[in-house]
């Protein structure tokens, strides 16, 4: 182990174990048949504070939207004692927990600490695959001829989150993803869980069936009409009355999830696997044309991360809550990946069309899902030069203000309002020249911050990222693909 810094050799090594181990079995196992680690920060945005607000130490913290619509991000297990758990609304967390400590999340310094602590995990095996900005799954079987067994890796891990972040981890220990994943939840909080093969029926048949992968709110309804209440129960059911309720596809894939089977592999560098903006207003809003304005501003913002972590979205989609708490979700497929905030923008306004913009409207989202590496080959459009569709040089000193201002709105749009013209080539599919354009864009914003260049239709609206009138996190958990319930329109929030 070196320090990832120096290079020189770690400290890693040096410091004691004295993790809170447990086992389903008698012994620590001695052998790899157990390769796959799934590390999990434990209350992460909390413990994010509380690293630079000892105050915040020992008593009963919860990160979140701080008004009443807000929800719950994250909270401490003092806060958990009590009932309160992630996504929960606010204003319910208050009441079960009215002498909490209340802070608003800080989205970016989370962010940077996720980035830290899987550069941690890098340094251990390349084999990382991060699933959320706090968790990801490792495959450790190539280190078998530096450590004794994959326990003497989680134990590691934690050491070293723990001392150069002064974060706590529970790491899950088992042959595969799905049940790494649970006996993660096992080992919380700040601690290391094994599911030995030969337990694997012992730890799995008690549990509820909701564990399984798969089971949402419809599917769990369905299990229940056959009786089914743990995994075991479903064991139990005979194969043709399964595939009778749920089909044989769902069917099939929770039989072999009950039995421990699940033949994923880590993918390093597989990264987030969406991308996600939403908020939620103090006060409803309505009309089409403020919708399209938020939509624009989430557009961007999801845009501006898909090129910071490389990616394109084969799928976008948006969320819509109604008051009080009817949601529902739309999304589109176009022939080619997009990445850029006017392609994306172009596929929300279409699906705009498809919802009842004449109620009111609590919560807007839009998630990019499907992603690829932006750099794979994509059909194009025809080749236009950029600059011809604003009349002139864009570098022209007499206005050169209202000129970027202009241009910038139908860089992100793909409409030029001056003359009233929908711009070339501007379907979502991103051509050459809009690529360079959205990248010199990008380039600007990370060197001079994410305000520096703005669609000019979000010039007049200040308030359109004013935290001050937003509640809940404005933008969680990019990646995700965290929910595990394959229910449409399944919140993206995880437990922590």
């Amino acid at each position: 182990m070196t320090d990832r810094t120096t290079g020189k050799p770690g400290k890693v090594a040096q410091i004691a174990d004295d993790s809170n181990s447990s086992y389903i079995g008698q012994s620590i196992p001695s052998t790899w048949a157990t390769p796959i680690l799934h590390v999990d920060m434990d209350a992460f945005f909390v413990e994010v504070e509380r690293l630079t607000r000892p105050e915040l130490v020992g008593v009963p913290v919860i990160v979140g939207g701080l008004g009443n619509r807000g929800v719950v991000a994250s909270c401490s297990y003092e806060a958990r004692a009590v009932g309160v758990h992630s996504a929960m609304p606010m204003a319910h967390a208050r009441r079960l927990c009215p002498n909490a400590i209340y802070v608003a999340p800080t989205m970016q310094t989370y962010q940077q600490m996720s980035e830290q602590v899987f550069l941690l995990l890098r340094t251990v095996t390349p084999i990382v695959e991060p699933i959320s900005v706090d968790e990801g799954f490792l495959d450790v079987s190539g280190l078998r001829r530096h450590h004794p067994d994959p326990h003497s890796v989680a134990v590691l891990i934690r050491k070293l989150i723990r001392a150069e972040l002064g974060l706590p981890a529970s790491v899950g220990i088992a042959s595969n993803k799905f049940l790494a994943k649970l006996a993660s939840n096992h080992a919380k909080p700040d601690g290391v869980h094994t599911v030995s093969e030969d337990q694997v029926s012992a730890f799995l048949n008690p549990l509820p069936v909701r564990a399984l992968w798969g089971v949402g709110e419809a599917t769990h309804a369905a299990l229940e009409g056959l009786g089914v209440a743990t995994v075991e129960d479903l064991l139990s059911v005979p194969a043709p009355a399964l595939q009778s309720r749920l089909g044989s596809s769902l069917a099939s894939h929770l039989r072999e999830l009950a039995r421990g089977h699940d033949s994923r592999s880590v993918e390093a560098g597989s990264g987030a696997k969406s991308i996600s903006v939403e908020q939620t207003y103090a006060r409803d809003i309505k009309g089409r044309n403020r919708l399209e304005t938020e939509l624009l501003a989430q557009s961007d913002r999801v845009a501006s991360r898909l090129r910071q972590a490389g990616v394109s979205a084969r799928t976008i989609g948006i969320k819509v809550r109604y008051a009080p708490f009817e949601t529902i979700s739309r999304s589109t497929t176009p022939p080619s990946a997009v990445d850029s905030s006017r392609a994306i923008y172009h596929l929300v306004l279409g699906l705009l069309d498809r919802i009842d913009l004449e109620r009111p409207i609590r919560l807007v989202g839009v998630a990019a899902t499907q992603l690829i590496d932006r750099h794979l080959p994509r059909q194009m459009s025809l080749p236009m030069n950029p600059t011809s569709q604003f009349g002139g040089n864009m570098g022209k000193a007499d206005d050169a203000g209202s000129r970027t201002s202009s241009f910038v709105d139908a860089l992100e749009t793909g409409h030029d309002h001056k003359s009233g013209k929908h711009l070339a080539g501007s379907s979502p599919d991103g051509s050459g020249a809009w690529d360079h354009l959205a990248d010199t864009v990008e380039d600007i914003r990370s060197r001079f911050g994410e305000r520096a260049v703005r669609p000019a239709r979000l010039a007049d609206t200040p308030d359109v990222s004013d935290p001050d009138r937003l509640y809940g996190p404005r933008e969680y958990r990019d990646k995700i693909g965290s929910s595990d319930s394959g229910e449409p329109g399944a919140d993206d929030l995880n437990s922590d």
